[in-house]
């Protein structure tokens, strides 16, 4: 899928992804990513990102975007 084609929501998602994994901190990478995800979605008008605390260990760990 080329970037032009992507949603807001698919574009946050993937930088969240990108930055969790990296482990560009030493500490707080998930809240970061996840305050830079929701800074695009604010920005776009669509809502925040919130992942349900029973669901977040599959959501980390899933290195597949169509299951997201």
């Amino acid at each position: 899928m080329d970037s032009a084609s992507k949603s807001t929501t698919e574009t946050a998602i993937e930088v969240m992804l990108y930055i969790m994994r990296k482990q560009m901190f030493i500490d707080g990478n998930k809240r970061v990513a996840m305050l830079f995800a929701n800074r695009i979605m604010i920005d776009h008008g669509c809502g925040i990102i919130t992942i349900a605390q029973d669901k977040q260990s599959t959501f980390y760990e899933s290195g597949d975007m169509q299951n997201l």
